[in-house]
């Protein structure tokens, strides 16, 4: 549905030492997690070609209690079209 099939974030928070991080939907998989310090996680998504636009819920679960996160997907604008170029209206002396 138009959606960046690989995607990476960074989370920040307190004692985010994450043992475990998945997502509500099937087509959302985890593919590795790696931690920036105590508050900061990287965790790489991989968006399967069949996921539909809407919102996900994710779960890190962390030595001191769980939390979870709102991800919210969208379909890519389509950019044909869109980008003409540089031009001479883009240049000034």
């Amino acid at each position: 549905m138009g959606l960046t099939p690989e995607v990476m974030l960074l989370l920040s928070g307190h004692d985010l030492e994450a043992t475990q991080v998945s997502c509500n939907l099937p087509t959302l998989r985890v593919s590795r997690t790696n931690h920036g310090g105590r508050n900061y996680l990287f965790v790489w998504l991989k968006i399967g070609a069949e996921t539909k636009s809407g919102t996900a819920v994710c779960r890190i679960t962390a030595p001191k209690g769980t939390t979870s996160f709102e991800l919210p997907l969208a379909a890519r604008t389509p950019t044909l079209g869109k980008f003409q170029g540089l031009s001479q209206d883009d240049v000034m002396y």
